[in-house]
């Protein structure tokens, strides 16, 4: 049973202030008795929030709703004149809620059928209607609490969300530096924000949208990969029957658009939930197969995407994932040797930066191991003199914590090492100290 105190706490919650306004007369009379009144007030504050509603969104840019509402304030200027207006303006105010539910999507199936009770009941309440001969409608307390807790849950505590304006909204927001990186934080911010109350034409349109700008690369050109990526999983999360539905319809025609340098971009976001892989077809999985096989000997996209697709698990990939796995090894390994080889401070700094920063996401417990053992026999210590080395020994360290314990004992050679240096290597020692306990 909602109580005194719970309508309370629900009221705070309200966006409009004449909606407001409006509720809380219905309040009012509700807690003297006065329940056909109660229902009446009730009923215009839900009647004006939706033509709120529809009004925001006009002035966001919403041509449906910029339409609407012109016709709106033409007929109530009009009904002061005419009677015919008047009538339509009464009509008007008859559909509100059905235009909520099928035009605009602010209400759902089930939260119409409660509000078109609060309509039915204020007609009852406003006009002279006889349950029989004798007696008047005579609403309960408790209907008139449900129609209160009823209108504010489910209408008037709620954003209005609607068609392209909202859509270029998240676009701009998902470009925006401020905007949350990981996935929780980004979640959290796009459903208080967006996703609370939105229309399944704007989800439908953010997955058509960012998937498309992922694939084609545009996305990446403009440095919001984390943040869209991120977007379309909270989507896959929060609405799966819509996230499937379009990647069913759309992902077999964006594949078939994208040159093969973009399928790393698709590789990407496969990385990122596996779950896509069941949702191509059979074209698409052998063009990627292939791919994978062709690029599997090249340095540069080599090294530049691996770390993206290394955790992927799906049968048909394993294999050559597998064979990039141990090119990039070979990689790592050669990098490790010409760091070790570095033969002046200048050039311990730059192979450090160039060759060893790039790779740690690559680094396996061998990597580090070796990696120690050439910093160790460096001729003349030139990496441990060099500028900016503390800070690259310690991004191996950083980096590479999940095996920290298959090469402690490593670490703690060097440890040792680095205290001929404490000045430059505090912080490190004190790091590798405190991890081995």
């Amino acid at each position: 049973m909602i109580r005194l105190h719970d309508l309370d706490e629900l009221l705070l919650q309200l966006r409009n202030e004449s909606s407001k306004t409006y509720i809380l007369e219905g309040v009012r009379a509700y807690k003297v008795g006065a329940n056909r009144a109660a229902i009446i007030s009730i009923w215009i504050a839900v009647a004006y929030d939706i033509i709120s509603k529809i009004r925001e969104i006009a002035e966001q840019g919403d041509s449906e709703a910029r339409s609407e509402i012109q016709g709106f304030d033409k007929l109530r200027k009009d009904s002061k004149n005419d009677k015919s207006s008047f009538r339509k303006l009464q009509d008007f105010e008859n559909e509100l809620l059905s235009k909520a539910l099928k035009d605009f999507e602010f209400i759902n199936d089930s939260e119409f059928k409660y509000l078109e009770r609060i309509k039915e009941d204020r007609n009852l309440s406003a006009h002279p209607a006889f349950i029989d001969s004798e007696s008047l409608f005579n609403p309960t307390g408790e209907l008139v609490r449900s129609h209160i807790v009823h209108s504010i849950k489910y209408l008037l505590i709620h954003k209005p969300m609607q068609g392209k304006a909202a859509f270029d909204r998240i676009m701009a927001d998902v470009k925006r530096k401020s905007f949350p990186k990981d996935y929780e934080s980004a979640k959290k911010y796009l459903n208080s924000k967006y996703f609370d109350r939105s229309k399944d034409v704007l989800i439908r349109n953010i997955v058509n949208g960012f998937l498309t700008g992922l694939l084609d690369g545009c996305v990446s050109r403009d440095g919001n990969e984390l943040n869209v990526t991120n977007t379309l999983f909270v989507i896959f999360n929060e609405f799966p029957e819509i996230f499937e539905k379009q990647l069913k319809n759309k992902l077999p025609k964006l594949i078939e658009d994208i040159d093969d340098s973009s399928l790393w971009n698709l590789l990407t976001l496969i990385s990122s939930n596996q779950t896509i892989w069941s949702f191509l077809d059979q074209a698409s999985k052998l063009r990627i197969v292939e791919f994978l096989k062709m690029e599997a000997t090249g340095r540069n996209e080599l090294l530049n995407r691996f770390g993206f697709i290394k955790s992927i698990n799906i049968e048909e990939l394993c294999e050559t994932i597998a064979q990039m796995g141990v090119l990039v090894s070979a990689e790592v390994e050669k990098e490790i040797i010409d760091y070790g080889n570095s033969g002046s401070y200048n050039s311990a700094f730059e192979n450090g930066r160039d060759k060893i920063l790039p790779l740690i996401p690559y680094f396996e417990a061998e990597n580090v191991r070796n990696l120690i053992t050439v910093i160790l026999s460096n001729k003349h210590d030139q990496i441990f003199w060099a500028a900016g080395s503390e800070k690259i020994i310690e991004a191996v360290f950083d980096g590479t914590e999940e095996v920290f314990q298959k090469v402690k004992e490593s670490w703690l050679l060097l440890s040792e090492k680095l205290t001929e240096y404490p000045d430059k290597y505090e912080r490190l020692i004190k790091k590798i100290k405190t991890k081995a306990k």
